[in-house]
This record gives structure tokens, C-alpha cells and sequence, in this order.
């Protein structure tokens, strides 16, 4: 998937793929750091569900989460 973000309207974007490679290709296709925007964790292995319902079949999935500079 690429998307390049010419003119990111949030403030906080989160990334997420089965390694710290693919969301890193993801940062860089998305032209995030061009956008002003800086990572704000750690990138870390975890699950995602949305109430009761497990996301992406339960798999434990790379997230990163990145802000824009003020």
C-alpha cells in the first residue's frame, strides 16, 4: 500500500505491520518525516480489538506510534 501524506491532518498517526521494517517502509512511503513527524514510543509486538472482537485474527502485529513536531 503506498500513500504518501502530502498534507497530513492529524496530529497522531499509528502504524502498524508484522515487523518494525514494514511499518518503518510504511513511515517513509507515507513521506512522514518530510510532514514533520517524529515517533513518540517504543514499537512494540501487541494485539488489537475493537469491544469483544479480535482484530487481524488475533495476530500480535508492530505498532508504531508517531506525532508532529509543534
Amino acid at each position: 500500500m503506498q500513500q504518501i501524506m502530502t498534507e497530513p491532518t492529524d496530529r497522531v498517526v499509528t502504524l502498524i505491520g508484522e515487523t518494525i521494517d514494514e511499518v518503518m517502509t510504511q513511515f517513509r512511503q507515507r513521506g512522514l518525516a518530510e510532514a514533520g513527524y517524529v515517533i513518540i514510543g517504543p514499537a512494540v509486538r501487541q494485539q488489537f480489538s475493537r469491544g469483544e472482537e479480535s482484530l487481524f485474527a488475533g495476530a500480535a502485529l508492530v505498532a508504531a506510534t508517531f506525532a508532529r513536531r509543534a
